[in-house]
């Protein structure tokens, strides 16, 4: 009273539902809450989807070993009112001895990464399939590339040590052919079997080349090949084919006769 003397008592009360109501009215996610704790501790009021903790202390725990050192920040911890992980934001309320700490849950906040990870490692793991896939497949093309190749070149090898060969086979009775007409020209034939002995000689000779020029094939394909210029008489290579090819081209003008 103005004169000094006990008048009586003014007790205001705050149901503590009418805040809860209003922080549950702003999204912080399904596992998220908004906390009103003392500055001694003690919940005056929390809004969150778990159980009510209005009254209980939480003086120990790290949110007032980061308000110790400034009057807002952050920190990630285990609520110990839940039990879940959460990265907590907290303030001190401006001339009252209260503390507003938001949380949102690790779960939620890093769902979206999470999502992404596991579609990338999909999409990373599809693609090492497909990539093994075609290496096995560029592999095993490239294999059979090289069986083919081994055959061709074994055959090519084989054909030409089959050329070779023959025409060595074929030189030594040629040789023997060529030597047999020399000794019939030399042996005084009658001057109408003279010629016939020199073509049987020509034709053996140029027979000869025909052979050589078969090896010359086997060079080619070996790159041992050399060109070589010689000199030769036009007149007397065109006698001798033609001398070659008169008696079958006389046989064949008498069948058409």
């Amino acid at each position: 009273m103005p004169d000094g003397s006990f008048g009586g008592v003014v007790v205001v009360s705050l149901d503590p539902d009418y805040l809860v109501q209003f922080y549950e009215s702003i999204d912080v996610g399904d596992n998220g809450s908004i906390t009103l704790v003392g500055t001694d501790g003690v919940v005056r009021t929390r809004g969150s989807k778990g159980p009510s903790t209005v009254g209980v202390s939480i003086a120990d725990t790290p949110l007032f070993a980061a308000f110790a050192q400034a009057n807002s920040g952050h920190y990630d911890a285990k609520s110990r009112l839940d039990g879940l992980e959460r990265l907590f934001v907290y303030r001190k309320v401006k001339g009252y001895p209260l503390l507003v700490v938001v949380g949102l849950a690790d779960t939620e906040i890093f769902s979206s990464y999470v999502h992404n990870r596991n579609v990338d490692i999909a999409i990373a793991a599809l693609l090492t399939v497909w990539l093994l896939g075609v290496t096995y497949l560029v592999t095993r093309y490239q294999r059979m590339l090289a069986k083919t190749r081994d055959a061709a070149e074994a055959g090519t090898r084989a054909r030409s040590e089959f050329l070779a060969m023959m025409s060595h086979e074929i030189r030594t009775p040629m040789n023997g052919v060529i030597g047999m007409a020399e000794v019939l020209i030399e042996s005084g034939l009658r001057p109408d079997q003279l010629p016939c002995a020199k073509t049987m000689r020509e034709s053996a000779e140029h027979l000869l080349k025909i052979i050589n020029d078969v090896l010359d094939f086997s060079k080619l394909e070996a790159d041992r090949v050399e060109i070589e210029q010689v000199d030769f008489d036009l007149h007397e290579l065109v006698r001798n084919t033609v001398g070659v090819l008169s008696t079958r081209a006389t046989e064949n003008i008498s069948i058409f006769r």
